[in-house]
């Protein structure tokens, strides 16, 4: 009888406590409810009300389950009086999304904010890279990401300001990074610039290249003879391109200006023909060998008499040092110097022997080409 009598007593304190603290759970509950909503409810709450209501929450927040706080967690992030001390509580304690406070949140707290510059190459610094609030700091850290995604997202906010080391670094990347370069070119802070050519209108382009004709002007253009290997590698240049043999056309061409073939290789995959022609110019190719080349190249330019005599045009405007020096600035490259290996001396003497052959031929060919844009043009 004392046995049973000891645990039927047990039990019952045992269910009182439990009830008694199950009271308490519900009870710090509804206080926690409802003293989020009362402070959600005032619009402009005093500093003293803000003090009370983090000190409340910070209390009651470690006995709240993630379920129940979840709801009222978005609701609090987005509400402009909230602390930055009670949105570090709720990001420390996961009862919201790293996402969803980039999104939606009023405010970011620091920490928060340096966690994700840690990978600025990630999907949360691309959300991040969205918002209007950034720091210049956070500002020039995300313009250094690698990630194409990150950059545009930069570009396409038109409600922060870059700093010219920022647009300097976008700028220089724009080339290799098409998507990039196509969102500065809508960006308020950019004027026009060079290296944005390839993403550039008509308009846009024919300004970049009268801006360079301009700089041309009252310019002695020296007449310096072409040395014979020099020529060999033009001639090169002009049969590859007419074989439609872009890849060695491109090879070839870096060569002459001394530009990496990949930074090349946009400009003259271009469906555009003023990269092209820029390039061809700069490469030491003259009028006729150029219009050669078009006429051999897209049947959309090749039967298309305007554009071919607007290439004529423009091949006969510019100097082939405004057209290296130009192509210099689209490309955004430094000068490169180049020693010759074994197997491009073979294949300059190679191009020399073919050439000898073929300059009375060459002759030929121009005088017809000549006649038809004098004509036309």
């Amino acid at each position: 009888m004392p046995k049973l009598l000891s645990v039927l007593t047990t039990n019952f304190f045992g269910r009182a406590k439990a009830r008694s603290q199950s009271e308490q759970r519900d009870m710090r509950l509804h206080v926690f409810k409802s003293s989020c909503d009362l402070f959600l409810m005032r619009p402009r709450p005093t500093q003293a009300e803000i003090e009370q209501f983090t000190e409340l929450f910070e209390h009651l927040i470690k006995h709240v389950p993630l379920e129940f706080a979840g709801p009222l967690a978005e609701r609090l992030v987005r509400h402009p009086p909230t602390p930055l001390a009670v949105v570090s509580a709720l990001r420390h304690r996961g009862m919201i999304s790293a996402e969803t406070l980039i999104t939606t949140g009023e405010k970011l707290p620091d920490d928060f904010t340096a966690s994700v510059l840690q990978n600025v190459n990630s999907a949360l610094a691309t959300l991040l890279a969205k918002r209007p609030d950034l720091s210049e700091a956070t500002i020039k850290r995300l313009g250094t990401s690698s990630d194409e995604g990150v950059q545009v997202a930069l570009a396409k906010n038109h409600e922060i300001s870059f700093s010219d080391d920022t647009l300097e670094t976008l700028l220089a990347d724009a080339h290799q990074k098409p998507t990039l370069a196509s969102t500065l070119v809508q960006h308020p802070a950019v004027m026009l610039d060079s290296r944005l050519f390839l993403a550039y209108g008509r308009e846009q382009r024919d300004a970049v290249i009268l801006r360079a004709l301009r700089r041309q002007m009252g310019e002695a253009q020296p007449s310096t003879p072409v040395a014979a290997m020099q020529q060999a590698k033009i001639q090169r240049l002009e049969r590859s391109m007419i074989k439609r043999d872009l890849a060695v056309a491109i090879a070839t061409c870096a060569e002459i200006v001394q530009i990496p073939a990949a930074m090349l290789a946009p400009l003259m995959r271009d469906d555009e023909s003023d990269g092209l022609v820029m390039a061809l110019r700069a490469a030491g190719l003259e009028r006729p060998a150029i219009v050669r080349v078009a006429l051999s190249g897209s049947e959309r330019i090749a039967h298309d008499f305007g554009e071919i005599g607007r290439i004529a045009r423009m091949a006969e405007q510019l100097s082939v040092s405004t057209a290296a020096s130009l192509l210099r600035e689209i490309m955004g490259a430094p000068q490169i110097t180049k020693t010759e290996n074994d197997t491009e001396i073979a294949s300059n003497r190679r191009d020399l022997a073919t050439l000898r052959t073929r300059v009375p031929e060459r002759k030929n060919l121009v005088q017809p080409i000549r006649r038809l844009f004098n004509s036309r043009a």
